[in-house]
């Protein structure tokens, strides 16, 4: 175990760690900005593995939709067309479908 001369010189020490420690729950502010920068980095991670599951997995099981015509069947068409890399028609007999219009 280091002495207290060592661990000051660190940084790195217990006695470091309970000032910084210390130095949070005495300074708002400091803890406001650290939870903030680690609710950032939540952030950021997560649109990374988003990002990265998008490219592993597409074209992969495509959603499928069904429209009946009427009530404005031909707009969302063209809505669904525009997401054609994830989803695909199929028709109203088929009962294996993830979203009817």
């Amino acid at each position: 175990m280091p002495s207290t001369a060592e661990a000051l010189q660190s940084n790195t020490g217990p006695l470091q760690q309970r000032i910084n420690t210390n130095l949070v729950v005495l300074n708002p502010e400091i803890a406001r900005k650290q939870e903030q920068e680690r609710q950032l980095l939540k952030k950021i991670e997560a649109l990374d593995r988003a990002k990265n599951y998008s490219k592993l997995n597409k074209g992969v099981n495509k959603y499928k939709f069904a429209l009946i015509t009427g009530n404005n069947s031909q707009c969302v068409r063209k809505c669904m067309a525009l997401r054609s890399d994830r989803w695909e028609e199929t028709t109203h007999f088929d009962k294996l479908y993830n979203f009817k219009w």
